[in-house]
């Protein structure tokens, strides 16, 4: 009897939950002994369709412009890693490809200027990318400084040099933390719903987040543990060596954003370590790792940035010839 009323409840949950109440009723009601039930405990699996590349519509083709830039994307490279990625599209007639870049134009001044457009993650990475490369060569060029005979002379250059190092790695730091924020929130589906069990006056209730819920409401960190691995279906990112340096970019970036005094530079220490750079390096890791767990699988989200070692990954696109019409050239 208290069986048949605990299926007709369950019955009722979202499955999300039902992998957890199945899971504590096995270990806490059953109890079994693992050499028995070992093999025998499971979830219950749920379809999910991970985020597809939307197929070329006449509207689209009217609202967005491109520029075929590739007749032979094998070929093709990327020139500039601050720009949206090239789509590979297909015709579902089997007659041809191409590799197209969304393009666009703005009125400055009194001249209109083309240009690709860029892509908001990319353009974040960058700064943090050169900040770190800026913050290498101001470190090795402190190291080998030689001292001056005027010692206040050396304490006004050291203090120069040091303040340069600083602004670089915090740039890189805030900026690379940023770039993970923009990547995150750009990667979840817009109906994507997230369940949490709480405890208030100890009561279990279901709450459910979806949207902008999801981005306003939920740490990075659960995010990118708990919700891009669901989405994406990857490996379980806190198990990558990497991560460890996200939880300390996350803890220097909170430190410089929330400084409790402004006569605390106790942080400004931890610069000095030449630690601190994979750290600021995390963001490219990170960003790798879905690329390399779902490219096989979809060619990879098209609002990714193009990184290092993954250029040439495209998302992939099929198309009818009637979605598409010829407005010009770049030499008209």
């Amino acid at each position: 009897m208290t069986l048949v009323l605990f299926v007709q409840m369950y019955a009722r949950l979202p499955v999300h939950l039902h992998n957890i109440i199945l899971q504590k009723f096995i270990n806490e009601i059953i109890k079994p002994k693992p050499e028995i039930f070992e093999h025998t405990q499971g979830i219950i699996e749920i379809e999910k369709n991970k985020p597809k590349i939307p197929q070329s519509s006449s509207k689209l083709a009217k609202e967005k412009m491109s520029l075929v830039i590739s007749a032979n994307p094998d070929q093709f490279k990327i020139f500039n890693n601050r720009l949206k990625r090239p789509i590979h599209f297909l015709s579902r007639e089997g007659t041809g490809e191409a590799l197209m870049l969304e393009g666009d134009e703005a009125k400055i001044g009194t001249k209109m200027v083309r240009y690709f457009t860029p892509n908001n993650i990319g353009i974040l990475l960058s700064v943090s990318n050169k900040s770190l490369e800026e913050a290498k060569g101001l470190l090795k060029e402190i190291k080998r400084r030689k001292k001056i005979e005027n010692p206040l002379e050396e304490i006004k250059d050291s203090s120069a040099i040091i303040c340069d190092y600083i602004e670089q790695i915090q740039t890189s730091i805030v900026f690379a933390y940023t770039s993970i924020e923009a990547f995150v929130n750009l990667s979840i589906p817009r109906d994507y719903e997230y369940y949490r069990i709480k405890k208030e006056a100890g009561v279990h209730y279901e709450s459910k987040f979806q949207g902008d819920a999801i981005e306003r409401l939920l740490p990075l960190k659960t995010k990118l543990k708990e919700i891009l691995p669901d989405i994406y279906e990857t490996n379980p990112i806190q198990k990558e060596k990497f991560f460890s340096n996200f939880d300390r970019l996350e803890h220097l970036r909170n430190r410089i954003i929330h400084q409790k005094s402004i006569e605390h530079t106790e942080l400004y220490k931890e610069y000095f370590r030449e630690s601190i750079f994979p750290v600021c390096d995390v963001a490219n890791d990170l960003i790798s790792f879905f690329y390399e767990n779902c490219e096989e699988d979809f060619s990879t989200n098209p609002i990714w940035p193009s990184i290092s070692g993954k250029e040439n990954s495209f998302p992939k696109s099929f198309y009818n010839s009637n979605d598409f019409e010829v407005v010009g050239s770049i030499n008209d």
